[in-house]
Formats: structure tokens, C-alpha cells, sequence
């Protein structure tokens, strides 16, 4: 029995990918949707780390990039 999932069903993997697309629409000055205070951007940074470790702390199945579990 395979005990991985796949990597679109992951919760870790959604929010590392919507961090990724928020940075990079910040990064091309869409909007402006980060403002550019820096301290702001040091506590959305910090809240996002935290997000992203306790998903790691949840999760307890691996992932696999190729199959469609």
C-alpha cells in the first residue's frame, strides 16, 4: 500500500504556492497589495512562516509529485 498523497492535496504545498503568487504580484507592484512599510512586511513574513511551520507540524503524509493519489 502507497501511503503518499498527491501533492495537489496538500495543505502545505496550496499555502507555499499562494505565498509564492502574492509575492510575486507585491514584487511586480500590482496593487500594491503589501504596503511598504517595512515592519508591516516583517509581520506578514513572520505570520506566514508561522502558518507554514504548523502545517508541517500537522501533516503525516508524504507527498508525491507524479502520481495521482
Amino acid at each position: 500500500m502507497d501511503d503518499t498523497k498527491s501533492i495537489f492535496k496538500s495543505k502545505t504545498a496550496w499555502a507555499g504556492l499562494a505565498v509564492a503568487v502574492v509575492g510575486a504580484l507585491q514584487a511586480f507592484h500590482w496593487e500594491q497589495l503589501i504596503p511598504k512599510d517595512p515592519t508591516t512586511v516583517g509581520y506578514i513574513t513572520a505570520g506566514l512562516g508561522g502558518v507554514m511551520i504548523v502545517l508541517r507540524y500537522l501533516t503525516s503524509t508524504p507527498v508525491t509529485v507524479t502520481g495521482s493519489n
